[in-house]
Order: C-alpha cells, then sequence, then structure tokens
C-alpha cells in the first residue's frame, strides 16, 4: 500500500505587490511513500532532526518525543536568505540529509502551484460522494476519503514541510518569481538560485509520473504560471 502526504506553503489569497509581506506563491506538493518504509524513514528522519539541531532537545529527551519538535519548512528558508553563515550552512545539511532519506527510500513526489485553494472540507466531500456513487468509484485506486493530521505526530508530514517550503517555493520564486524584481517583497532572494542548482536534479528525479490512456504523461510537478507568460514547469530544471 502507498500513502500520500500532503503539505502546501504559501497564500491562496490576492496578491499585492505593494505589501512586502504578500505571499506571490501558493505551492501544494505530496510525497508518496510504501507503507513498509515508514518506520524506516521516520527513525531515520529523527536521527537527522537531532544530529543538526541538538540544542533543541533536552537532553533527557526521549527519542522518539523528538516528533513533537518541528523544524519548519518555512524557518528553513528564512535561513536560507538571511545572513547568517551558520544558519545556512546548518539548513543546508539538515535538507541534505532529508532529501537523501527520500531518495534512499524511493519516496515520489507530486505537486502544483497556484493561486486557489479549496476548503479541506469540501475537497473530502466531492471525493466521498465520487467514490461512493451508485455507478460505480471513480477511484478504483483509493479505499477512502483524505484525512487531516497534525504534523507533530508524522515523520512524512513534517518532510513534506521541508520539501514544500524550503526547496519547492525557493526553486519556483527563483525561476518564476520576476514578477517581483525591484520590490522589497521579503519572498525574494538571489540565494534560492542556489537551492534550485542544488536540489533541482533530485527534484525532477523525484516526480511521480504515469501515462494516461492516450499515452500522454502526466503526474509530477504542474505550474500555474498566472503572469501571461504562460512558462513551462520544465524551467525549473534547466
Amino acid at each position: 500500500m502507498y500513502i500520500c502526504y500532503i503539505d502546501e506553503s504559501g497564500d491562496s489569497g490576492t496578491f499585492q505587490l505593494s505589501d512586502p509581506n504578500s505571499n506571490p506563491l501558493f505551492v501544494i506538493i505530496g510525497l508518496i511513500v510504501a507503507h513498509h518504509n515508514l518506520l524506516s524513514i521516520t527513525h531515520r528522519f529523527l536521527e537527522i532532526k537531532r544530529r543538526f539541531f541538538p540544542d533543541l532537545f533536552r537532553p533527557k529527551t526521549l527519542f522518539l518525543d523528538s516528533i513533537q519538535q518541528e523544524i519548519k519548512g518555512n524557518d528553513l528558508r528564512k535561513a536560507l536568505r538571511g545572513g547568517n553563515r551558520r544558519r545556512f550552512q546548518q539548513s543546508i545539511g539538515y535538507i541534505d540529509a532529508c532529501m537523501k532519506l527520500l531518495t534512499e527510500c524511493d519516496v515520489k513526489l507530486l505537486g502544483t502551484d497556484g493561486r486557489r485553494k479549496p476548503q479541506d472540507s469540501r475537497t473530502t466531500h466531492t471525493i466521498f460522494t465520487q467514490l461512493h456513487q451508485s455507478r460505480g468509484s471513480g477511484y478504483s485506486k483509493i479505499i477512502e476519503m483524505p484525512s487531516y493530521g497534525h504534523s507533530n505526530n508524522f515523520a512524512m508530514l513534517q518532510l513534506a514541510d521541508i520539501i514544500c517550503s524550503a526547496v519547492i517555493f525557493p526553486m519556483l520564486i527563483n525561476v518564476f518569481g520576476d514578477h517581483l524584481s525591484g520590490s522589497n517583497n521579503t519572498h525574494l532572494s538571489d540565494k534560492y538560485i542556489f537551492v534550485r542548482e542544488r536540489y533541482k536534479t533530485i527534484i525532477k528525479n523525484m516526480q511521480y509520473r504515469y501515462l494516461d490512456t492516450e499515452g500522454f504523461t502526466l503526474g509530477g510537478l504542474l505550474v500555474s504560471d498566472s503572469t501571461g507568460l504562460n512558462r513551462k514547469t520544465s524551467l525549473l530544471f534547466r
């Protein structure tokens, strides 16, 4: 059985160029993992967390209790664009280790970038009606509706947050954020090119791609470019 863990980064509201804190992106990604790899991933992730951020844990913190101390992807992203070299190196090392873990455990990635966000309950109910419709399920490979959990108890949700906020988001800003040029938007940083160059090949290879009934390749990352330039997702990997 495969499980998909979904996380988001950004804001689905209307972007305001005049507001330095206005968020230009809304990113949703899913990490797909075979259930038999979850135990290994969880334990290895806790070891990585404690190795790179030992100061966050009290000396007597039980190993499994480490899951409740989150290192948020948004904080990692701030460290990447900040001027503190120690925090920059700490964050890059942590992301490197997490990416290596996901790659070795054959975790796959899919996602989208856009400006609209459906409500959780509406999304779940839509799937529910299509799953239980009288003419048969519209999702032959899904056995239940999405459920929503708190990330402080899920290693994969924390990893999804890291990939979404600290890797995919900076990559998207680097490629598709040129409309922010000249502004003082806090989400713009010339350091994000380092992130894209460092991780673009790994992210490209992590994508879950498949063929539809007509032979077209679907899945992976999908960018919705609302600037009118209609740029393609493939620019992320050049």
